[in-house]
């Protein structure tokens, strides 16, 4: 850690706080990330990104993990600073939290804090009211009255432009992207209102506690229709049946919700084409073809 970082991290814990230890840990792809400890006896959680970033980079993940955390249906960490050093580096300072093992009934526990968190946050538009990030690509956002117009303009519409100005597009996928998003309107039917969304819901993204509590990290939030969230648990594992059962007790999901759920599992898809390049090209294309 550098001795400008921890200064920061000093000042910002307040009470004359001094550093004791630092221990770096998993941080991501994108990020590096310590367990600092404090003369005090505190234990704080720093972020710091591995290359440079936007000034507000870390404003964006708080903003979101407060939202979460707002509610009090599921577990978040506790955003206790953001930071820049004086060289300019982005720093975010959140509560520590202690992993534990998964007790038998931790994705239950998942399920059923997911669900509330949705069914509490209800609203009728749909955005956020800036944009953000979604790992490191730019998500854009705004609001909007209407779930399609937004899904077709901010989620999908943007990626498919992004694919093409990185080298993707070629006539398969572009005669592809545009059919589907003229038939967006006849998929996503659902009328469901709106709900604060984690919006990067993989298994990565929840940990759980010395407690056995299920806690969300990382989001890249938003409200939208809450098949969104769903659908990113189906792409990369780490959620079972006791997950979606736990979930569907809480809130039934409306019919034919798998079908509008892959719309969200392709916005996801091309946006690791558009991060990691053409190996997800196929899958993209694939589900193209599947929704229309």
């Amino acid at each position: 850690m550098k001795p400008e970082v921890q200064r920061v991290i000093e000042f910002a814990m307040g009470d004359e706080a001094k550093v004791t230890k630092s221990y770096a840990v998993g941080g991501g792809c994108i990020n590096q990330a310590w367990r600092v400890c404090l003369d005090d006896g505190r234990e704080v959680f720093v972020k710091e990104p591995s290359r440079r970033m936007q000034s507000d980079y870390f404003r964006l993940e708080a903003d979101g993990l407060e939202a979460l955390r707002e509610p009090q249906c599921i577990g978040v960490p506790k955003v206790l600073a953001v930071k820049n050093t004086p060289s300019g580096t982005p720093l975010l300072i959140l509560e520590f939290i202690v992993a534990g093992n998964q007790p038998a009934d931790f994705q239950t526990k998942l399920g059923t804090g997911l669900a509330r968190l949705h069914r509490n946050t209800t609203q009728y538009r749909f955005g956020w009211p800036e944009d953000n990030l979604l790992g490191s690509s730019v998500q854009p956002n705004g609001w909007f009255n209407d779930w399609v117009d937004f899904v077709r303009k901010r989620r999908l519409g943007y990626q498919f432009d992004l694919a093409r100005r990185n080298g993707h597009g070629d006539s398969q996928f572009t005669q592809t992207a545009q059919k589907l998003l003229a038939h967006l309107d006849t998929i996503l039917d659902s009328d469901e209102p709106a709900c604060l969304l984690h919006g990067d819901l993989w298994g990565g993204n929840v940990m759980c506690d010395q407690h056995g509590e299920p806690v969300l990290i990382d989001p890249a939030v938003y409200y939208g229709q809450r098949e969104a969230d769903l659908a990113m648990t189906h792409l990369f594992g780490g959620f079972t049946d006791d997950f979606y059962q736990a979930y569907e007790k809480v809130w039934p999901l409306p019919e034919n919700s798998m079908r509008r759920q892959k719309v969200f599992m392709l916005y996801h898809l091309l946006n690791h084409l558009n991060l990691f390049g053409r190996s997800y090209y196929g899958q993209c294309v694939s589900l193209m073809q599947e929704l229309i």
